[in-house]
């Protein structure tokens, strides 16, 4: 056999495992229509050197795992995820860049509509993230599901990093007070210089808001920032009102271009 050809069996060879490794991983499991390959296989591949850009989540176990590999650049949510108290027992430490998007913004998509409603519900769980190290987490896309309203995304603590997040649809079973309240925490934050603009947020309605531009200081002051864009907040809980939200114009995967402070 030629040099050329025996590169090429072997190549076939190879990929020949690897796709048998996943099949067994993934066991016949799909998510409307697409493959879910499960943390286990994604490992495997890994350690083939074939470690995928990004991992598929649906549940709370595959969502957890995910975040705890190190070094994962992007995970993607592909349907409703609401994690109970004993499935998140702890924050997850996060020391590297990494998004977390919903599956309306992957650009492989092939679901359509069907997967704007990727969601996560840590409202039983409180802080589920801390963010270290000086890494940045991006959040986008996605539905999130609070206890009680919040404009400061609690479910997200940054130690020492930054945070991103945009074309987010918040819905809370409950809220202190009229949207106009929000609105004026957002006025309140003390905006850091290196994001320029100004803030902004309005009510829409009696139980919504929509945070256009707003950025703050984190819990590290002068070593994290927080900046949420483009991202809409609804009380009481409606999947209805909150779905409406998200497919609106109020919503959008990308922060704007600040103004330089004018």
């Amino acid at each position: 056999m030629a040099p050329i050809s025996r590169r090429v069996a072997a190549c076939v060879a190879v990929l020949a495992m690897v796709g048998m490794e996943a099949g067994v991983a993934l066991g016949g499991s799909r998510i409307g229509g697409i493959g879910a390959m499960g943390v286990s296989a994604g490992r495997r591949l890994l350690q083939d050197r074939l470690m995928p850009w990004a991992m598929r989540v649906a549940t709370c176990a595959q969502l957890r795992e995910a975040l705890q590999w190190e070094g994962l650049p992007r995970v993607i949510v592909m349907a409703p995820i609401a994690c109970a108290a004993d499935e998140w027992p702890e924050a997850v430490v996060v020391s590297w860049d990494v998004e977390i998007m919903g599956a309306s913004a992957w650009e492989m998509n092939r679901l359509g509509d069907a997967a704007l409603n990727a969601s996560i519900d840590w409202s039983a769980v409180g802080t589920a993230v801390v963010v270290t190290g000086g890494a940045e987490l991006k959040v986008h896309s996605l539905i999130l599901r609070q206890k009680e309203l919040s404009v400061e995304i609690p479910e997200f603590r940054l130690a020492q990093g930054s945070g991103v997040y945009s074309g987010l649809a918040v819905s809370a079973a409950s809220c202190s007070g009229r949207a106009e309240g929000y609105v004026d925490a957002v006025y309140g934050w003390v905006r850091p210089v290196v994001f320029g603009g100004r803030q902004r947020a309005r009510a829409v309605g009696a139980g919504a808001l929509l945070v256009e531009d707003g950025a703050k200081y984190g819990g590290n002051l002068d070593r994290s920032t927080t900046r949420l864009c483009a991202s809409a907040f609804s009380c009481p809980d409606s999947d209805l009102d909150i779905q409406e939200l998200f497919e609106s114009d109020y919503v959008d995967s990308e922060c704007p271009a600040t103004d330089g402070g004018n």
